[in-house]
């Protein structure tokens, strides 16, 4: 069974006419990685612990499945941010440079 792309799942919810139908395809496709992602996009709580302006990066070849890329470095977006918790020992002992290239 194909699962939809993030892409396709917002584009769904944009498309949707009310309110209501927006929670119901966000709910039909709930997941840990969905979920996170929009924590990390809209939690006022979070706070990013990375400079200011657009990074410097290469876009990822379009041949890439992209989706399976997003859904793999979810994980990893706690070592960019702050909050709502307390620091733990990697985020604490990151070097702001060193998190720059990680995020890059």
């Amino acid at each position: 069974m194909r699962h939809n792309t993030f892409h396709e799942i917002f584009q769904q919810v944009s498309d949707a006419p009310i309110k209501a139908d927006k929670i119901a395809i966000l709910k039909k496709h709930e997941s840990a990685a969905l979920k996170s992602l929009l924590a990390y996009t809209y939690d006022p709580r979070i706070d990013w612990m990375l400079p200011k302006g657009t990074p410097p990066y290469t876009p990822l070849d379009e041949r890439l499945d992209q989706q399976t890329r997003l859904g793999q470095q979810i994980r990893k977006l706690y070592l960019f941010t702050a909050g709502p918790g307390p620091l733990n020992e990697t985020q604490k002992n990151l070097k702001p440079i060193r998190r720059e290239q990680l995020f890059v």
